[in-house]
């Protein structure tokens, strides 16, 4: 066949092919003394070409004779002069047709739009004539082929304006104009998850770049090799009717899809080599990975899992074996446990537990979970803070002197009060609560805090000697507790609580009349104007106690900060001694007023 007819035949082709989309109308010029046609696309909205398009496609057609009929890409050297035409002309469909005989043939292309033509010719050495281009099968499916003419316009028009500048990574254009949008667009029709792959080897498709110092995307060298949709869906996996997990997190490629449940689980299905494997990966977390160890065990035992009732076999096995699974599987569930037990809702991370960490763990679990005396290397004190990460435990310590062995309670939990406040004489001795043994800074750190046990262990003791007056002291440090927390939450806890024990204190003592009635008023008030704006009859209170001539100093300098009289109480604090000053500013009252 000579070239002549090669020529003739190719372009016969590529028209035909065209035109039976329906929507791509082909008017390419032949000429025969020129050795290529040259034309444009015309790309229709729609079927049959009932309106001419407005939108068209420039073209340039080589056709060649050829015996080999079945490669997927080939090359095809370019006049260098040509290449520069096409990116003034801002950019071009080249179409190579390989014709065997005037039926056989393939049709390749290129998609030369202004970054691949700017790539290519950034790549010509100087007096360089000819440039050597790949070109791509031209796809059987129409749809496909409408959308390479579809992506070609879509690029076209973005990179219009940036025919005559440089094309910058995206990571250079994000140097230059600070905080970008990065975003790609897939222009085509019939496109879904199932044929975006193909658009993607099809098609050129590049990052742009949102800024809002430029009114359009910029163009960016970055190229979108590959989208993986990804999705949250309801699934039901589990084993032998047990369901684990009901959200999955499904990817799909073109390889394989993949979903991901719990914290450690993604299971692989690959399409091209009919395999499946479920690949685990330890998340660190105790809480999230106990339930993944329970299906990991369950499921060495069965071989397989289930997604929504149906059986899968697994390839592979994963792997560890059932015995050390189920020594990890116990661990998990004991350091749980003592959470739980500890009224920790937070988790931990045993990836990052230290050595010290792992053997308090240890202890912990064997003195509070399972009850037994241990053994400690060192003594302790009574009431100890134990560090676990991020949280601050508070514990008790019983020493039996006889077996030099301890038996451990949470504090909060302990069955029997083992501290004991004096009075201002020494001379009477009142049991208090165990968690009276925590500062201000302590309760506020401490993880395993139980702010309903406060009030219950007041009631247990309400017969102690003096124990109103501890209450009270109590109640000024959960008040001064809840000024030094951040989280709001915790610290209307602490309010609340402080609340609970000023009511009860102050009904208990009208039989035992151990506090002033006015200071229980004022700790009350001083409550109520952390948690919101005083009321009318509230400030009358004040007022009545401030007004009073039989009102200590004290009382009435708590009284006139409660009501925001700064400079009375300032008087009022300048009269008192320098010892009576230092007592008072320790009280949270104090923290009310930052002028005093």
């Amino acid at each position: 066949m000579h070239s002549k007819q090669s020529e003739i035949f190719s372009i016969a082709h590529l028209e035909m092919e065209l035109a039976e989309t329906n929507y791509l109308e082909p008017e390419i010029n032949k000429n025969d003394k020129e050795p290529s046609w040259d034309g444009f696309i015309y790309v229709n909205s729609d079927e049959n070409f009932r309106k001419k398009s407005t939108q068209r496609v420039p073209v340039q057609v080589k056709g060649k004779y050829s015996e080999e009929l079945n490669k997927e890409i080939i090359s095809y050297s370019v006049e260098v002069t040509d290449l520069e035409n096409y990116l003034k002309d801002h950019g071009v469909i080249y179409f190579v047709i390989c014709v065997k005989n005037k039926k056989e043939y393939a049709i390749y292309y290129s998609t030369l739009d202004i970054i691949e033509l700017k790539n290519i010719l950034s790549k010509v050495k100087p007096n360089q004539k000819k440039k050597v281009i790949k070109l791509k099968r031209l796809p059987e499916e129409n749809a496909q082929k409408i959308n390479i003419f579809k992506s070609f316009l879509d690029n076209r028009k973005k990179q219009a304006s940036f025919v005559d500048s440089e094309i910058s990574t995206i990571e250079k254009v994000i140097q230059e104009n600070g905080e970008v949008v990065p975003i790609f667009t897939l222009s085509g029709v019939g496109l879904n998850q199932e044929n975006i792959y193909k658009y993607i080897d099809d098609n050129n498709v590049y990052m742009y770049a949102r800024s809002p110092k430029f009114p359009i995307p910029i163009p960016t060298s970055a190229r979108v090799e590959e989208v993986v949709p990804v999705e949250e869906t309801s699934l039901k996996i589990g084993i032998d009717g047990k369901i684990f997990y009901k959200k999955v997190v499904r990817r799909k490629s073109k390889e394989a899809v993949s979903l991901t449940f719990g914290a450690s689980f993604e299971f692989i299905v690959d399409y091209e080599q009919h395999y499946n494997r479920l690949n685990y990966k330890n998340s660190g977390s105790v809480r999230t990975n106990l339930k993944d160890l329970e299906f990991l065990s369950l499921l060495n035992k069965k071989g397989g899992f289930e997604i929504d009732r149906h059986f899968i076999n697994l390839d592979e096995d994963l792997g560890p074996n059932v015995d050390i699974l189920d020594k990890k599987l116990k661990t998990h569930k004991d350091i749980v446990s003592l959470l739980d037990y500890l009224n920790i809702a937070g988790d931990l991370n045993l990836k990052e537990l230290t050595e010290t960490e792992w053997l308090d763990l240890g202890t912990m679990i064997e003195g509070l979970i399972y009850g037994k005396s241990i053994s400690l290397v060192k003594e302790v004190q009574l009431i100890t803070i134990v560090q676990i990460q991020n949280y601050s435990i508070a514990l008790v310590f019983n020493k039996d002197q006889e077996n030099n062995l301890y038996t451990m309670e949470d504090l909060f939990q302990s069955k029997k009060s083992r501290l004991y406040s004096a009075n201002e004489e020494r001379d009477t001795l009142t049991k208090v609560p165990n968690f009276r043994g925590l500062t201000s800074k302590q309760l506020t750190r401490c993880s395993n805090i139980r702010f309903d046990m406060f009030l219950k262990e007041y009631k247990k003791l309400k017969n102690e000697p003096n124990i109103l007056s501890d209450a009270n002291n109590f109640l000024l440090l959960l008040i001064a507790s809840a000024d030094s927390v951040q989280d709001e939450e915790q610290k209307c806890k602490f309010l609340s609580s402080s609340l609970e024990l000023v009511d009860w204190i102050t009904k208990e003592n009208k039989e035992k009349n151990e506090i002033s009635t006015d200071v229980l008023k004022l700790n009350k008030l001083q409550i109520f104007k952390r948690q919101r704006k005083l009321k009318t009859n509230e400030i009358n209170e004040l007022f009545e106690i401030v007004d009073s001539i039989e009102t200590d100093s004290y009382i009435k300098l708590a009284a006139c900060i409660l009501l925001d009289e700064s400079r009375r109480a300032q008087r009022i604090f300048g009269n008192m001694e320098s010892e009576e000053q230092k007592a008072i500013r320790k009280q949270p009252i104090f923290n009310l007023d930052n002028s005093i």
